[in-house]
């Protein structure tokens, strides 16, 4: 039987790109590479970079490629693949419209299984992929919770996302010093948790009266 669906290292999340024109400018919804994975063939093929724009998929020896916008579960599925094949990866770093896809490259990889390069089958994936650790850690930065970005979420919607039935958790996803991501898993709670109880959990070496927007900081610097 085929083994686990196997990635090439790349981690991406939705993002905006305001195109210029001579006359006007265009926002796009894109898929932008948040995370080029150590030690993986993304990170090997020294190509890519964080912030380049993710524009089509397709597999080695196909013609037709795949848009992928900023449709992240649907860029997973086509980037990752049997271990040995080969997937080809179209990026663009311009800002202009009429450069956006002529300057375009494209970069061809070999997926490989985690084992040999760690990470490189967690892209896209749910948080859920990374290994899971018991706690958020001192040097560790949330990344996402219940697979939504937390970078400026309000803090209602944070406090929604931890309320639930009782049995059931949240995935926290965490990226450590190392740029591999792992997971923490809470239990909700079905009328949820006070905001300082949630930063006491997300950030537990900082002081309880730290301030309320500290997501994407590090949480081994107190404040």
């Amino acid at each position: 039987p085929p083994g686990p669906p196997c990635g090439v290292g790349l981690g991406l999340c939705a993002s905006t790109r305001t195109l210029y024109g001579s006359f006007r400018s265009h926002v796009r919804h894109v898929a932008e590479v948040d995370a080029v994975l150590e030690g993986t063939p993304a990170h090997r093929c020294g190509m890519i970079q964080k912030g380049d724009v993710l524009i089509s998929v397709r597999e080695a020896g196909a013609k037709v490629a795949t848009l992928v916008h900023n449709r992240l579960d649907e860029a997973k599925g086509l980037i990752t693949g049997p271990a040995g094949t080969e997937v080809v990866l179209r990026f663009t770093r311009e800002e202009a419209m009429n450069k956006y896809a002529q300057n375009s490259f494209e970069v061809m990889l070999v997926r490989e299984p985690p084992s040999r390069s760690p990470g490189a089958a967690a892209e896209l994936g749910p948080a859920s992929a990374g290994r899971v650790q018991a706690r958020v850690e001192g040097g560790d930065t949330i990344v996402s919770v219940d697979r939504v970005r937390v970078e400026g979420m309000p803090e209602a919607r944070l406090q929604a996302l931890f309320c639930g039935p009782e049995g059931s958790t949240v995935d926290v996803e965490v990226r450590k010093k190392s740029g591999y991501t792992a997971t923490v898993l809470f239990p909700r709670k079905p009328k949820g948790y006070l905001p300082g109880e949630i930063h006491q959990m997300l950030y537990p070496s900082l002081h309880p009266q730290a301030k309320k927007d500290l997501f994407g900081l590090d949480a081994s610097r107190p404040k």
